[in-house]
């Protein structure tokens, strides 16, 4: 069956527009306050496409294309990302709710996290080389054997992140910060 293709529209507070396991390609679309909760996304593309106000909240990504594709002001908790297709995987979030959400072993270089609430995320494996986590709560996110050569975490907070089991070289952290690279030497700072 060939993928159905959608090109330059707007999905304002609709359902989506075509049944699950069914191929489809949405390029320079936008959904405005869709309630995309649940949804089985698989063999699905996003091309260019932006989400605003959307719940994606425990939506199903297998193999599923995201290429330059912004979530702003959605609701994606429990979203395992990191059965995406890697192939141009790049997916940037502001304000937005990532709670247990994964990325587990996903590139995603210098992507954007602005304003998100990122507890209990699965970063384990990832490559967020020159991310920025502009003003995002870490708290309980998972890091280990992840790639953030490069990334920016001066105004986020509640991480732990271990130096010796993460590629830390050229990120940046406040002296607030600092704390969340102790934790495992069970230093107080103050």
């Amino acid at each position: 069956m060939p993928a159905l293709f959608y090109a330059d529209q707007v999905f304002d507070k609709t359902s989506f527009p075509h049944k699950a396991h069914q191929e489809a390609v949405f390029e320079n679309c936008t959904f405005k306050g869709c309630d995309l909760s649940e949804l089985n996304f698989s063999a699905t593309d996003f091309i260019d496409t932006s989400f605003e106000t959307c719940n994606f909240s425990l939506a199903k990504f297998s193999d599923t294309g995201l290429k330059n594709v912004t979530f702003k002001g959605c609701k994606l908790s429990g979203v395992n990302l990191s059965n995406c297709k890697d192939f141009l995987f790049s997916a940037n979030f502001e304000d937005c709710i990532l709670d247990y959400a994964s990325f587990h072993k996903k590139k995603n270089k210098k992507a954007k996290f602005v304003n998100c609430s990122m507890k209990s995320t699965d970063l384990t494996e990832a490559d967020l080389s020159e991310v920025i986590f502009q003003n995002c709560d870490l708290q309980a996110a998972e890091f280990g054997r992840t790639i953030l050569t490069g990334a920016n975490f001066t105004t986020s907070y509640n991480f732990s992140i271990d130096p010796e089991q993460n590629q830390i070289r050229k990120a940046k952290f406040s002296q607030q910060g600092l704390a969340g690279l102790l934790f495992k030497y069970g230093i107080v700072v103050e």
